[in-house]
C-alpha cells in the first residue's frame, strides 16, 4: 500500500504538471493499462519466480491509475475549502470496512466457493466500467451513477472478503508476498470505488 500511495500522489502531481496526460482519451488509456498490469500481469509474476518485482510493479501500476482519481477528489474537495476531505473520508470508510471484514474472517474459515465464482465473472467488467465511469462520468450520472458506484463498492468489498479468507486459511505461511499483494490490490480497488461513490454524490 505504501508504494501504491506514493505512486498515486506522485502521479497526481505529474498529471497536474503535464496536460497531455489528461487530454483526450489518455486518462482512459492509462487507467485501463494500469488496471491490466495490476490485475493480470503482475499477479503472474507474484505467483511465479519474480515475486518482489511483480509486487512492486502491480502496486505502482494501481497507484498510478489512482493518481487521476486522487487529483479529481483533491480539486472537488478544494472547491468546498477542504482539499483532502473527500480522500480522508474514503480512507476512513475503507479502513473501517477492511477492519470489519478482517474481524469476520478471523472468526473462522468460510466457504466462499460460490462467491468466488461470481466475483471472478464480475471482476473484468467492473474494472473496465470503473475506468470508463471515471473518464466519462456523464454516462452514469444522477441516481443511476450512484447506484452503480454503490454496487461496485459491494462487489469490491466481497472481493476483499474472498481474498482475505484465502490469505488467512488457504495460502502457505511462506506465501507472505502473494498474500500481501492480494490484499493490497483488493483494498486499493475498494478505496477507488468508495471514493468514486463519494465523488458521485458531490457531482450531483
Amino acid at each position: 500500500l505504501f508504494f501504491a500511495s506514493l505512486a498515486g500522489v506522485g502521479m497526481a502531481f505529474v498529471i497536474s504538471a503535464v496536460p497531455f496526460l489528461s487530454a483526450g482519451y489518455m486518462p482512459l488509456i492509462v487507467i485501463l493499462a494500469c488496471f491490466g498490469v495490476a490485475n493480470y500481469v503482475a499477479p503472474k509474476m507474484v505467483f511465479g519466480e519474480s515475486k518482489l518485482a511483480g509486487f512492486l510493479i502491480g502496486n505502482i501500476a494501481q497507484g498510478t491509475a489512482m493518481g487521476y482519481l486522487l487529483l479529481t477528489a483533491f480539486l472537488i474537495g478544494g472547491m468546498s475549502g477542504n482539499p483532502f476531505g473527500l480522500i480522508g473520508t474514503a480512507l476512513t470508510m475503507t479502513a473501517l470496512t477492511a477492519g470489519g471484514i478482517l474481524a469476520y474472517v478471523m472468526s473462522g474459515p468460510k466457504d466462499f466457493s460460490i462467491l468466488g465464482g461470481i466475483l471472478s465473472a464480475l471482476g473484468l467488467p467492473m474494472l473496465v466500467l470503473m475506468a470508463v465511469s471515471f473518464f466519462a462520468p456523464g454516462l452514469f450520472g444522477g441516481p443511476l451513477g450512484m447506484i452503480i458506484c454503490g454496487f461496485f463498492v459491494v462487489v469490491s468489498a466481497g472481493m476483499l472478503l474472498w481474498e482475505m479468507n484465502r490469505v488467512v486459511y488457504e495460502l502457505r505461511t511462506d506465501q507472505h508476498i502473494e498474500g500481501s499483494y492480494m490484499l493490497s490490490i483488493s483494498i486499493l480497488v475498494l478505496f477507488w470505488n468508495i471514493l468514486s461513490l463519494i465523488l458521485s454524490t458531490q457531482r450531483d
